[in-house]
């Protein structure tokens, strides 16, 4: 019978180790002393490939860190089995999180009554999150790059053009400002105008950028500008007319969906909780 590389203590070690932003610190989670560290990630760095020295410190290699990911995978499916509780790490997007999620967690928590969820935000989107093993499931909108993901889509993510009535009122107060290529403009960067409404539109009246859709609502607000943002994140605005619609219509070419990397094949089950959930929520 095959013999494990590393025994259940090095396995546990090699874990905090990654999560570890030093050696200090490694040593205070486990509650022993650094030279004694030192001599343990020596050992496991002799027995396999997952740890080596970059000048003088230690780092974890690329195939320890999908080691890594085996051994929660295991650890997973061990618990599972025995219907005891484990961790889902879910990632998506920050707005989706505090908009969506947080306001739809107790149906999400139901679809898991044996995991604990961990929900982890990421500005640019979850994909690389989800390839370097820091998440099990991610909800995030259009199509990943990498053909390691599997992924469906399942909402569409409806976008509109808003800006504060202060900004209406200045710019005409029309009941449709159609014009938005000539109007200070809020970019979030992911919501181009020239991709998401098709107009051409110039550049030079963009009176700020930024990547985060929580800052673009918030400047919106200030009157600034007008934005493109994504309906389920500004809802709320949108019914206590802070924001106002400018344009007679929507665009909804973005679809919001989940994805996992298809050499998970356990978290087949995980995946398909998590897309039950999405259809039926109140996006």
């Amino acid at each position: 019978m095959s013999k494990f590389l590393l025994t259940d203590s090095e396995s546990e070690l090699l874990l905090k180790f990654e999560e570890s932003p030093s050696l200090e610190s490694l040593a205070a989670n486990v509650g022993r002393d650094i030279t004694v560290i030192s001599r343990q990630l020596k050992r496991i760095s002799e027995k396999a490939d997952v740890l080596t020295k970059i000048s003088g410190r230690w780092c974890i290699t690329k195939i320890g860190k999908r080691f890594n990911e085996a051994t929660l995978d295991f650890l997973r499916i061990q618990k599972s089995i025995f219907s005891e509780k484990y961790i889902l790490r879910i990632g998506t997007n920050r707005e989706f999180a505090s908009r969506v999620i947080s306001r739809n967690i107790n149906s999400l928590q139901n679809r898991y009554k044996n995991a604990t969820l961990e929900i982890r935000s990421y500005e640019r989107g979850a994909e690389l999150a989800l390839l370097s093993g820091e998440i099990d499931i991610a909800f995030d909108c259009g199509r990943p790059q990498s053909p390691e993901i599997k992924y469906t889509q399942i909402q569409n993510e409806i976008i509109i053009a808003v800006a504060s009535p202060a900004f209406k009122k200045k710019h005409g107060n029309k009941e449709e400002l159609t014009d938005l290529s000539k109007l200070p403009h809020i970019h979030c960067e992911r919501l181009r105008p020239d991709r998401v409404v098709g107009m051409n539109w110039d550049s030079g009246n963009i009176v700020i950028h930024t990547n985060d859709i929580a800052t673009a609502r918030e400047m919106a607000l200030q009157s600034i500008g007008w934005a493109l943002l994504p309906e389920y994140a500004i809802r709320s605005e949108l019914k206590s007319n802070l924001l106002k619609p400018l344009l007679n219509k929507t665009f909804d070419q973005e679809k919001y969906g989940v994805w996992f990397m298809r050499s998970r094949v356990h978290l087949e089950k995980d995946f398909k909780n998590a897309c039950e959930w999405l259809k039926n929520v109140n996006f």
